[in-house]
């Protein structure tokens, strides 16, 4: 058991010396931008970034919805300004305004913002808070 113990130590220490090498060595090469030839290249590579800046959809549980509906429902007796949070194609977006109309049966609001009507699903919506 105790050469085990001295392997795996051994071993890790010349992991580390290798990796240190590595690392200096890598330090003093000239470092080159790649070349963009082809215009599908070049919208590839936008496409992988904006797919790594995706957020996943948060779950909201019971009591979440309870609160959402809450007020939202202030908001449309009380036409008390909120802010919705709103989740779309892996991105959040924020907007307010005073809703004006909820629709159950298609399931999205209304929300009355500079004078324009947003149409936002329900389904969309993870936060809303008063402002």
């Amino acid at each position: 058991m105790v050469r085990i113990i001295y392997i795996n130590i051994s071993l890790m220490n010349e992991c580390l010396k290798l990796k240190r090498f590595i690392e200096k060595s890598l330090d003093n090469r000239i470092k080159w931008q790649p070349a963009h030839f082809m215009p599908e290249h070049r919208a590839m590579l936008n496409r992988i970034t904006i797919d790594d800046k995706k957020q996943k959809k948060p779950q909201l549980d019971e009591h979440e919805f309870e609160e959402i509906g809450y007020i939202v429902m202030e908001s449309l007796k009380c036409t008390i300004p909120i802010k919705v949070t709103i989740w779309k194609d892996g991105f959040f977006m924020f907007r307010t305004g005073i809703v004006d109309k909820v629709d159950m049966l298609m399931k999205y609001l209304l929300l009355e913002s500079n004078g324009e009507l947003l149409r936002i699903s329900i389904h969309e919506i993870t936060a809303v808070e008063r402002i």
